[in-house]
């Protein structure tokens, strides 16, 4: 016999690998978030009616899933309760169900062509998205540029300095005579 800490270790990896939020699987069985949350801790399994249903929504094995669920002794193991209705149920922002999205699909820009964009808008970018091999070539050749115009600045900025303390030196000697 298993205990409902590892199968609601399973329940709970296979949720995060399909990127469903606790919401979303609880939409998917027909349960409120807080019974997948229950059963994601151990503190109750899902109802054996449950199983083939849950495993089908995470891609598990259903026998797998079922013999994960440990046998139904005591307060601590007793089937999650029946569904509750919307009315007794207040809706959260968790339990509301969000599409998943492919990272792919939400960061790629849209495909254009190279000739389109150009070789400015290669390094534009390159430089936004960091994907390009020599992308870290041209952070490293803006910084380089920074560097060597602070470093004219700097030099400018003494010249200035030694040229202030040049004349309060000469200011010194102005009222001696030879």
């Amino acid at each position: 016999m298993v205990d409902a800490t590892a199968m609601g270790r399973m329940i709970r990896e296979a949720r995060l690998r399909k990127g469903m939020s606790l919401g979303q699987l609880a939409a998917a069985v027909g349960r409120s978030s807080s019974s997948v949350r229950r059963w994601e801790r151990g503190e109750v399994p899902p109802a054996i009616g449950l199983v083939d249903q849950l495993a089908e929504v995470l891609d598990l094995d259903p026998a797998e899933l079922r013999d994960a669920r440990p046998e139904a002794t005591g307060p601590s193991a007793e089937a999650d309760p029946a569904p509750e209705t919307d009315q007794e149920r207040p809706v959260t922002a968790e339990q509301t169900p969000v599409p998943a999205v492919e990272p792919e699909e939400a960061t790629d820009p849209p495909p254009v062509a190279r000739a389109e964009r150009g070789f400015l808008g290669d390094v534009v970018v390159a430089i936004r998205d960091l994907t390009s091999d020599w992308s870290g070539w041209i952070r490293g050749v803006a910084t380089a540029v920074v560097l060597i115009v602070m470093l004219i600045i700097l030099i400018w900025a003494l010249g200035q300095l030694v040229d202030g303390l040049r004349q309060i030196w000469d200011s010194f000697d102005a009222g001696t005579t030879p």
